[in-house]
C-alpha cells in the first residue's frame, strides 16, 4: 500500500468538498482546478468535453507555458489536460484521474 503525505491528502479532501458543494459540473471543475494548480505551482489544468472530434473547454486554471500538455481521457467524453506537472510520486496522477472521474460522475447532469 502506498502512503501519501498529509498535504496531498488535504488537497484531495479540499477538492472533493468544493466539488460536492458546487452548483454544477463547470463550477466543481473550476474550483478543483484552482486548488490543484495552487498545490502544483507553475502548472495549468483544464477540462474538456468531447463533441465528436472536437474538445470543448469546460473549466480550468493555472499558468500557460510552452510545454506540451498531457491529455488524460478520464471518462467517456471527458478529458483533462495537464501542463508542466511534475508529480512527486506517479500514484498522484492516478489519484487525480480518479478524482476527476468522481467529480464528473457526481456533478454530471
Amino acid at each position: 500500500m502506498f502512503m501519501f503525505d498529509n498535504e496531498f491528502k488535504d488537497m484531495i479532501v479540499s477538492c472533493l468538498t468544493e466539488a460536492l458543494n458546487a452548483k454544477d459540473l463547470k463550477s466543481a471543475l473550476e474550483k478543483s482546478s484552482k486548488i490543484i494548480t495552487a498545490f502544483y505551482p507553475n502548472t495549468k489544468l483544464w477540462f474538456t468535453k468531447s463533441f465528436g472530434k472536437r474538445w470543448s473547454f469546460i473549466a480550468g486554471a493555472g499558468v500557460d507555458s510552452f510545454i506540451q500538455p498531457q491529455r488524460i481521457e478520464y471518462q467517456d467524453g471527458y478529458a483533462a489536460f495537464l501542463q508542466n506537472f511534475a508529480f512527486r510520486q506517479e500514484q498522484e496522477k492516478d489519484v487525480l484521474t480518479d478524482l476527476f472521474r468522481i467529480i464528473t460522475t457526481i456533478q454530471h447532469q
